[in-house]
């Protein structure tokens, strides 16, 4: 799961430079301290900073876009931030630094219209073929007419590869990062399956269930909206426990689709059966400050904040779509259909999401892309691996784009 923040941030460069590259991902906003110590606080056996000058700077997601500006890119990034003053001064860097910039709302997320907080709604609006056509409106309203790298992060990567896979003549390569993406459905796929898989989970010992199809329920959403402090409590131990911080994580592939091999995923993919997910992390909540270098509270407060006014169901919704087969049927007609304009993969090695639908990268790397150039795995770095090791995803990119 990756919960996007209330708005989208769409901007693009005015200059046009080859080559083209689309970035998506979270946009952060970096703050660092200098200052002198010269005394010890008498409450506590921690230093006192004597501040001397602050500096914020873009970071996450924006920290990629910059990296590849200053190579000389011609870059649009599609990027999260919140309706907020830390969200404001990410606007004022971006414009200071040649950025047109747009700042839509993501289908069912901060102000939007669309995505009702009501589970018992028509969530079609979330179909993966309806998500595909949200990026080509957006970069239709920028006036692009190409995109020569498309990068999509999580559930993002089924967007970018679906993107790919359908209007090659305007995303001329794509990155699918932490995700692999499958292609469509295949034609003669039967839309009333039942995945046994669920009844053998339920029948281990102790009884489990998939992260995805309890998404799915009614009780997801009561389960995770919880008050202010709370809430902020469960997405710090979240985010901590899909990331290289938290040491327990240490993928590898599982084989095949089944209960005994899912069941080797953290609880966090294959819960106990009696559990939500708030109680699935908060056993491994962060004993130290950790995370300060790559999601600190004020940008955590973003999220926090975004999802106590308006819930998790807007955003459950996708999984809802995604878990029902019969709501991404219209995907049938490129069936099939292979990714031929040139592709690779992106992962953190602490990153369960690579290996959790087994089969899925095979089918990914050997079947659906044609002109594919390999699968690269960073280190330092877990499921947001944007965040984590931006340096990293930077030159992988680059890299790809330069050799491909």
């Amino acid at each position: 799961m990756q919960f996007p923040e209330p708005q989208v941030c769409l901007a693009a460069w005015d200059a046009v430079v080859s080559p083209n590259i689309l970035v998506l991902g979270d946009l952060m906003l970096d703050s660092s301290s200098w200052g002198t110590v010269d005394r010890i606080s008498p409450e506590a056996p921690i230093p006192v900073l004597k501040l001397a000058r602050e500096e914020e700077r873009l970071g996450g997601a924006g920290n990629v876009a910059m990296n590849l500006k200053t190579l000389g890119c011609s870059v649009t990034v599609s990027g999260l931030i919140g309706k907020d003053s830390i969200g404001n001064q990410i606007l004022e860097i971006l414009a200071n630094e040649g950025f047109r910039v747009i700042a839509p709302d993501m289908r069912g997320y901060g102000l939007t219209s669309g995505g009702t907080k009501k589970y018992d709604s028509n969530i079609s609006e979330y179909r993966l073929l309806n998500l595909t056509t949200d990026i080509l409106s957006l970069i239709s309203a920028l006036k692009i007419n190409k995109v020569d790298l498309l990068v999509g992060h999580d559930a993002g990567s089924s967007v970018a590869g679906t993107s790919a896979l359908i209007r090659p003549d305007i995303f001329k390569s794509v990155v699918m990062m932490s995700a692999p993406f499958t292609g469509a459905p295949n034609i003669d796929s039967n839309l009333s399956y039942q995945d046994p898989i669920h009844k053998d989970l339920e029948e281990l010992n102790p009884p489990r269930k998939h992260y995805q199809w309890y998404y799915s329920t009614p009780e997801a959403n009561k389960d995770m909206h919880l008050d202010r402090e709370g809430l902020h409590k469960f997405l710090r131990a979240y985010y901590h426990m899909k990331s290289a911080d938290w040491k327990e994580n240490n993928p590898y592939e599982l084989g095949s689709w089944t209960a005994i091999n899912l069941a080797k995923m953290p609880e966090y993919y294959i819960m106990k059966l009696d559990q939500t997910m708030v109680e699935a992390v908060m056993s491994q909540y962060p004993k130290d400050n950790c995370y300060e270098n790559w999601l600190n509270d004020k940008e955590l407060e973003i999220y926090s904040n975004s999802f106590h006014s308006n819930s998790f169901q807007p955003a459950l919704n996708w999984y809802r779509c995604m878990t029902s087969p019969y709501l991404n049927s219209d995907l049938k007609v490129f069936s099939n259909k292979k990714i031929d304009v040139p592709s690779c993969f992106i992962a953190g090695e602490k990153d369960w999401g690579t290996f959790q639908k087994p089969g899925a990268l095979d089918i990914m790397e050997n079947t659906l892309c044609t002109n594919y150039y390999g699968r690269h795995i960073l280190k330092n770095a877990g499921h947001w691996v944007q965040q984590e090791n931006p340096n990293d995803v930077a030159e992988t990119l680059l890299n790809f784009y330069k050799n491909k």
